[in-house]
């Protein structure tokens, strides 16, 4: 729980070029302690928010895939271009498995943010059950969601 928002105050503080070290007292470094401070409060806060963790945790890495998946296109435009890495530049051959290797891992972090969403819009709806075929009939995902009071009801 302290390595990542510690690296994150470390990267927002030498991008905003103020001082950043855990050895520097508070005075010397305001700026980079407010930031570790205020991941580390909204982090517990999230962590003892009632409901199912494990839900939180899919949650956050369903939105992580999608994040990945962009960044991983904007690191190909990067590696393509000869301009900014030379001779180290992606020929021809790695370039197309590149692209086809980010082009999958997006239209399965695509599937798997439509599942999510469509978990979250039925979780109203006791033991709804969502059909969605985003490529056609090629592809059918099912998503059952029962509701959380089912047990309390019956």
């Amino acid at each position: 729980m302290v390595v990542v928002p510690l690296s994150t105050a470390y990267a927002i503080a030498e991008t905003a070029g103020v001082e950043r070290s855990l050895f520097r007292k508070l005075r010397e470094a305001p700026f980079f302690y407010g930031i570790y401070t205020v991941q580390l409060v909204v982090g517990a806060g999230v962590a003892l928010l009632p409901g199912n963790a494990v839900n939180l945790v899919i949650n956050a890495q369903a939105l992580n895939g999608f994040i990945t998946s962009v960044l991983l296109t904007y690191i190909l435009i990067l590696a393509n271009r000869r301009s900014v890495l030379g001779n180290a530049a992606n020929g021809p051959i790695f370039r197309a498995v590149d692209t086809l290797c980010v082009t999958v891992v997006g239209l399965l972090s695509a599937v798997v943010l439509v599942q999510t969403v469509a978990g979250w819009l039925c979780r109203s709806a006791a033991d709804a059950e969502v059909r969605y075929r985003p490529f056609g009939a090629a592809v059918a995902v099912t998503v059952a969601v029962s509701s959380p009071f089912r047990a309390a009801s019956a």
